[in-house]
């Protein structure tokens, strides 16, 4: 984990250094009041583990609201600033090989502001967007189904990610859309918890409520190893689901799932 950890720094240390320099012409204060922001949002990972093990939930919650809004912003921020660098960097060079001829840059305050005002519109759009739960029907049709079994409804869900952010709220606002569909099996495919599984409390009781005639289903996501894989297992079997590793399950007499 520290290696990890080490390596996801240094990776996003390099991101902000380019996001620096994409918003750097507009910017109106100083490198130094920058990074004394930028480096409490680099350490995000570790210090909201830190706090929640110390115990303090409330400090730690709001730090991961704030560090991992930014990094959906930031990301999208270096994004554009590293095509600005390409564009520079493809200028400098067909300058260089032109025998020195002035070629225009786009390095300017104008286009800074502009890629900020982008990342910014649609770091708030993805917020926004992400709070709304959709759900997406698709129909497949087969001959495979025995002559008994009209239909086999599944339902999916994924990357819910309950810890730290979202907890009760969000996971019965999911359970009360899966219930209203009626789904004869119940498919949980990774990442429905977080690295945090500290605030779990009462969420596999609302998991363990939904019981679809042919089963509940779940396979590991990344998120399930960060969180501690013995924590994760625990939680999806009190939840009611049945795990897959490396094997498939006849459900129903009808499908096969892997």
């Amino acid at each position: 984990m520290s290696i990890f950890l080490i390596v996801a720094i240094t990776v996003y240390t390099l991101v902000h250094l380019i996001a620096w320099w994409g918003a750097r012409p507009v910017l109106p204060f100083s490198p130094l009041a920058a990074w004394l922001f930028f480096i409490p949002m680099i350490i995000t990972l570790p210090a909201v583990r830190l706090l929640e093990e110390a115990g303090l939930q409330t400090p730690a919650r709001l730090w991961a609201l704030v560090g991992y809004s930014w990094m959906g912003f930031v990301f999208l921020l270096f994004s554009l600033s590293l095509c600005l660098l390409a564009v520079e960097l493809s200028l400098a060079a067909a300058s260089k090989l032109s025998g020195g001829n002035f070629i225009a840059s786009f390095y300017t305050p104008k286009v800074s502001g502009a890629i900020i005002a982008v990342a910014l519109i649609a770091a708030l759009y993805g917020l926004l967007d992400a709070r709304q739960i959709r759900t997406e029907r698709v129909t497949l049709k087969s001959s495979k189904l025995p002559p008994n079994v009209e239909k086999i409804r599944v339902a999916q869900i994924s990357d819910a990610h309950l810890g730290l952010i979202l907890r009760a709220g969000f996971l019965k606002k999911v359970a009360a859309i899966i219930e209203e569909n009626s789904p004869d099996i119940l498919v949980a495919t990774g990442d429905i918890v977080d690295a945090q599984l500290n605030h779990l409390d009462g969420l596999s009781e609302i998991f363990s409520a939904i019981k679809p005639p042919l089963g509940k289903y779940a396979v590991l996501g990344n998120h399930e190893s960060y969180a501690g894989l013995g924590n994760s297992l625990d939680f999806l079997d009190k939840s009611g689901f049945r795990l897959l590793r490396d094997e498939s399950v006849t459900s129903g007499g009808a499908v096969n799932i892997a």
